[in-house]
């Protein structure tokens, strides 16, 4: 009886610790995809620019794109967004003018 008291008490307690880990790493992987959405659109938006000289926004309204002229011959394109995992990401891509 107490073999099976302890063997159940460690499974409850290696539960309770694994459980939450496996929820953050779930979640920072669905944050990494989110991040390749981000950097395709932003690199679609790239293109459009390369060849039509206006900015495509993004479909999404949770992605912010921002974009600045760089010394004249550049334009820097930003994406900006709040992932999953709580955290705001911005990741940016040079264009030339």
């Amino acid at each position: 009886m107490i073999e099976v008291l302890s063997a159940l008490t460690f499974l409850m307690l290696f539960s309770a610790s694994i459980f939450p880990i496996l929820t953050i790493v779930y979640e920072e992987r669905l944050a990494i995809r989110e991040e390749e959405k981000v950097l395709y659109e932003l690199e679609e938006t790239i293109h459009h620019y390369i060849s039509t000289s206006t900015i495509k926004m993004s479909s999404d309204e949770a992605i912010v794109i921002n974009s600045e002229v760089v010394d004249n011959e550049f334009v820097r394109i930003c994406a900006e967004w709040v992932a999953i995992n709580g955290r705001m990401y911005e990741r940016c891509l040079l264009a030339s003018k």
